[in-house]
């Protein structure tokens, strides 16, 4: 990747300023963003802390930061700005030791004098061999040192690892002409093999075929107070309304006086207000998730969902195949059940019955250690257990096998995937033989 570099410097605080050059576009802002942080952050800094990500579009081009602190014993800021449009992306790198804000206004300033052409203005520079010159005026500050390259080489560089990498992301090769609203950068993606194209993010699941785009958000529309009202039309009112205006929306048609069976969709023709074009949007509020669906025309919706509750069992495709790579460390899994109990003779209350437990799967190689304890019985009286096994196991996309270490190895096979969630990666593990062996594990 051609880069221009430039340093600013103040009171034995600097900036280093790299300026990617333009190249052809991933297929989304999102997946634009994630690829030139793998490429451009990941290999060269230690990133364990969380990444902050802010959209904005400016001058028809979608704008998504992404900031972190690095770890290890040099800290630097590091911000990554990728400018995206249909024709390509291109990136700003900025890396800084100024934790007390120094800079900022040099920085501002610097980045101001920058022109940025227009995507159609920078179509023209998009070449395939990648040689092709920043869509940015070579600007460079009084004061300020321009540099071909810059040695980034430190400490911190040297021990950089590859925790900070995600989940293999391909573009979406559907790429359908509906939006996203509130897009965010891909984490993983997949094709299945019924054709669905499912794109995992921190705040939602994608869904898309060359004709439908289906968005379930890990989001439910809080209730307003003193109010009861459905669940479709808070979600419209609190979240869809930001993207897209109508002046009416068909509700699903439900029994006034069957509440336990209440079906919570709506769907109507909408202008999105991103491009001013009107789209066929359908949605649906169920088991904490809200589901919306975007399409040519309800023609098209209705070919592939006959019920509503269909457009929910989206959420099957949220399945995600396991690496021995990403097993690797301690997943973490509680569960609790408690009971009320009364005595049948007398009425009486007599205490409360419960059952707790943790396990743990740890994966390191190719060995593992399940650990499982708990208690059980009635509070006042409980009786605790714990058991452990170790072995070796093997991972291969949906499988997850593992070997008992003793005199007569005991083989035990898991159906297992990621599921992602808000702001979670998820290890499913499911036992073949016995399904009710079931753990959603959170990574520790």
């Amino acid at each position: 990747m051609i880069k221009q570099s430039f340093i600013l410097k103040k009171n034995k605080k600097w900036v280093i300023i790299d300026l990617f050059d333009i190249r052809p576009s991933n297929g989304n802002a999102a997946e634009d963003a994630r690829n030139d942080w793998n490429e451009i952050v990941a290999p060269n800094y230690v990133v364990k802390n969380d990444i902050s990500t802010e959209f904005q579009e400016i001058d028809s081009w979608q704008l998504t930061a992404q900031s972190v602190t690095t770890s290890g014993i040099l800290k630097f800021n590091v911000s990554l700005i990728t400018f995206s449009c249909s024709y390509g992306h291109a990136s700003i790198l900025l890396v800084n030791n100024d934790f007390q804000n120094i800079l900022d206004g040099p920085i501002t300033d610097f980045i101001s004098s920058l022109k940025v052409v227009s995507p159609q203005e920078a179509l023209a520079y998009i070449k395939p061999s990648n040689n092709a010159n920043v869509p940015f005026a070579n600007t460079q500050l009084p004061g300020s040192q321009s540099q071909s390259s810059i040695n980034q080489n430190n400490n911190d560089n040297n021990n950089a690892s590859t925790n900070n990498i995600v989940s293999a992301v391909s573009a979406n090769p559907y790429n359908p002409p509906f939006p996203t609203p509130g897009e965010q950068p891909v984490k993983a993606s997949i094709m299945m093999d019924v054709g669905w194209f499912v794109e995992a993010t921190n705040d939602y699941i994608q869904y898309t075929k060359k004709d439908i785009k289906v968005i379930q958000y890990f989001f439910v529309a809080p209730q307003n107070p003193n109010s009861n009202t459905p669940d479709e039309d808070l979600f419209w009112q609190k979240y869809l309304n930001q993207y897209f205006s109508t002046d009416t929306y068909n509700k699903y048609p439900n029994d006034p006086y069957d509440f336990l069976n209440r079906i919570a969709f709506a769907s109507c023709n909408a202008v999105y207000r991103g491009d001013g074009k009107t789209y066929f949007i359908a949605w649906m509020v169920s088991n904490y998730c809200s589901y919306l669906a975007i399409t040519s025309s309800e023609q098209v919706y209705n070919s592939y969902f006959k019920h509503p509750n269909e457009l929910a069992g989206m959420e099957r495709f949220n399945n995600f195949p396991v690496t021995t790579q990403e097993i690797q460390g301690k997943w973490v899994s509680t569960s609790f059940a408690g009971a009320q109990m009364y005595s049948s003779i007398t009425g009486y209350y007599a205490g409360m019955a419960v059952a707790t437990s943790a396990t743990s799967f740890e994966f390191s190689g190719n060995m593992f250690n399940k650990s499982t304890q708990g208690a059980t019985g009635m509070v006042g009286s409980m009786q605790t257990f714990s058991s452990e096994t170790k072995g070796t196991f093997k991972v291969n996309d949906y499988t997850l096998v593992t070997t008992e270490v003793g005199s007569e190895p005991d083989a035990k096979e898991y159906y297992c995937a990621f599921k992602y969630a808000k702001n979670a990666k998820i290890l499913f593990l499911q036992d073949k033989k016995y399904s009710g062996m079931t753990y959603y594990l959170i990574k520790k």
